[in-house]
């Protein structure tokens, strides 16, 4: 899944959510798959570790944890998120869940379907939805059956040190 970021600016409402502008967006051909909270969230913090050296005026929240923004955060959610469905329907397969996921997302009125894709994740109708069936192939595009390669879906830019 491709997944991009929200701020849900420290309320619990979905109405004030955003797409801050560090969050992927795909482009015309390849859309994110879906949104997940990933901006100031708190988690255990890595003490000693490049964050918390280097932002710790900003970032840390006392001595345990760490206040952290990025799709990573994001992907953690939906990771989380998926586990929890899959636990709940244990035959589910990868494109069942994706499209649940997708099918129970909660779309953002202030933001275009470009940054957004399908919406925000919401686990709780996700919880609560019948799984969708799926069809290989929808517009073209042959969806995956999980068995490619990590290097193969990577694209052509390659994060490196030195």
């Amino acid at each position: 899944m491709t997944v991009g970021a929200t701020d849900t600016v420290a309320t619990s409402s979905l109405g004030d959510d955003t797409v801050p502008n560090f969050s992927s967006s795909g482009n015309a051909v390849r859309r994110v798959d879906a949104v997940a909270p990933g901006a100031h969230i708190v988690s255990l913090k890595a003490p000693g570790s490049y964050a918390a050296t280097n932002f710790a005026a900003t970032g840390n929240v006392g001595d345990r944890f760490f206040r952290g923004s990025g799709t990573s955060q994001a992907a953690a959610v939906v990771a989380g998120s998926a586990a929890l469905i899959i636990q709940q329907r244990p035959t589910i397969s990868p494109q069942e869940l994706k499209n649940l996921l997708a099918s129970s997302a909660t779309v953002l009125m202030n933001e275009s379907p470009e940054v957004q894709g399908p919406g925000e994740l919401n686990l709780a109708k996700a919880l609560n939805l019948a799984t969708p069936t799926w069809a290989p192939s929808v517009g073209g595009i042959v969806w995956s059956d999980g068995m490619g390669s990590l290097e193969s879906a990577r694209g052509t830019r390659h994060l490196v040190h030195n």
